[in-house]
């Protein structure tokens, strides 16, 4: 449930920054080239943005009838994926600040046409520019903590909306099986496990990493650009040793806690377009397996021993 309320906040993210970058394109393009390569470029621009958004809501409505309740480590990964957000903005902010200075222009207003040092001129307007090499960092900061506050609210509102649809769906379940009579459960068939075999074998992927791996690695290069940008803004020597010495600590250990999960996100990205629709507790089992070997083939395993591609043994397997 977490995870898909946390899909559905990134989507919201997405579309905030694409609509940014929309009205960014269309107004260079409008002053450029004239308002109607502008206008058609935005309208272009937004048409597809729906289309793609509204898409993939409808297919994580459709997969989050069966949603269980999120683990602790979901909820650390969002409090930790939020944090970054806020961080790095807040961090682009503070290099934004890194040799600037601000300057101020005076101009009179009333009448417009004297110096603001004439004794006749009555109004005058000052305006403060900040200037420096970093000046443009602090816009990308405040973009980032803008769409990291979008991500938490949207957050917010889609994990009560799944919460209500789950638990409604799971009162009408209860109300379904006091009314209807006992049925005794379908056993998994033979040829079921062998199609979902053949089906991971055929289908599995070690480049599919998922979402997850790739905002870490996004992650990795801001925390790179930072170190090096900062690295530049200093002259002392200590200063910029005790930096990248603290920067080179926190991308490692980053980078270990990606190599301890590359694993579990290939596996959940291979099932999350392996599987058909509602989980499948086998076909997850079947996916963890081809995870850890990946070149040995399912099928090959399963006619040396056909008794660990029971079902049984599969769940067991997910639990160990």
């Amino acid at each position: 449930m977490v995870t898909a309320a946390g899909n559905m906040a990134l989507l919201w993210v997405l579309f905030g920054a694409s609509m940014y970058f929309a009205l960014y394109t269309s107004f260079w393009l409008s002053g450029a080239y004239g308002l109607i390569w502008g206008i058609a470029v935005f309208v272009i621009w937004l048409s597809l943005t729906v289309y793609f958004h509204f898409s993939r809501y409808r297919r994580i409505f459709d997969e989050s009838r069966d949603l269980v309740e999120g683990s602790r480590d979901d909820w650390i990964l969002l409090v930790t994926i939020l944090a970054a957000g806020f961080a790095t903005g807040a961090a682009l902010q503070n290099v934004s600040t890194i040799n600037s200075q601000t300057v101020s222009y005076s101009r009179c207003i009333t009448p417009g046409n004297l110096n603001v040092t004439s004794p006749n001129c009555t109004q005058i307007r000052t305006v403060s520019d900040v200037q420096g090499p970093f000046t443009y960092f602090g816009q990308v900061g405040v973009l980032i903590v803008v769409l990291a506050a979008i991500g938490a609210l949207t957050f917010g509102i889609f994990y009560v909306l799944l919460r209500t649809r789950i638990a409604r769906r799971v009162e009408a379940d209860k109300t379904v099986i006091d009314k209807e009579p006992e049925v005794t459960p379908v056993q998994t068939s033979r040829d079921t496990i062998l199609e979902q075999i053949d089906r991971v074998d055929d289908g599995f992927s070690q480049r599919k990493w998922g979402p997850m791996a790739y905002f870490w690695i996004v992650v990795l290069a801001v925390l790179g650009s930072l170190i090096y940008v900062t690295e530049l803004t200093y002259q002392d020597l200590g200063g910029r040793f005790a930096i990248a010495a603290a920067g080179i600590a926190v991308v490692l250990s980053i980078g270990q806690m990606m190599l301890d999960e590359i694993g579990s996100w290939i596996a959940t990205a291979n099932y999350q377009r392996l599987r058909y629709g509602k989980e499948d507790l086998l076909l997850y089992a079947l996916v963890l397996m081809k995870t850890d070997h990946p070149g040995i083939r399912l099928r090959d395993a399963q006619q040396l021993n056909p008794k660990l591609f029971e079902p049984e043994r599969l769940v067991e397997n997910l639990y160990r």
